[in-house]
């Protein structure tokens, strides 16, 4: 589960735009999504049709009768999300490397 799950919430909605946030490179089809995050596909359809609604997700091309879509990063609050996302990613590294500190200075005046 990302950190953004962690701090958000794991609603339905997030857990799919969590997604499209953690792999923004390419795009995907529902039947994607649904196979990576373990969601039905009643569930999905009305997620990205509301997301595509809202523009945080575009379609891009079609393969075969399946659809793609990827996340829209022209979208203002995609780029809210990614940038929120990134700082979590931040702060969570900070305070790692904060307890790293502390146990190694612990350590070496144990020895």
């Amino acid at each position: 589960m990302s950190l953004l799950l962690e701090l958000l919430g794991k609603t339905s909605q997030l857990r799919v735009l969590d997604f499209f946030i953690e792999n923004d490179i390419f795009d995907y089809s529902m039947a994607d999504v649904c196979r990576e995050i373990g969601m039905s596909r009643v569930t999905i359809r009305k997620i990205f049709d509301e997301l595509a609604r809202n523009g945080l997700i575009k379609k891009t091309r079609k393969v075969g009768r399946a659809q793609l879509y990827i996340l829209n990063k022209e979208n203002e609050v995609v780029q809210k999300l990614l940038e929120l996302d990134q700082r979590i990613c931040y702060q969570y590294a900070s305070e790692l490397e904060e307890e790293a500190k502390k146990k190694a200075m612990a350590i070496s005046r144990c020895g």
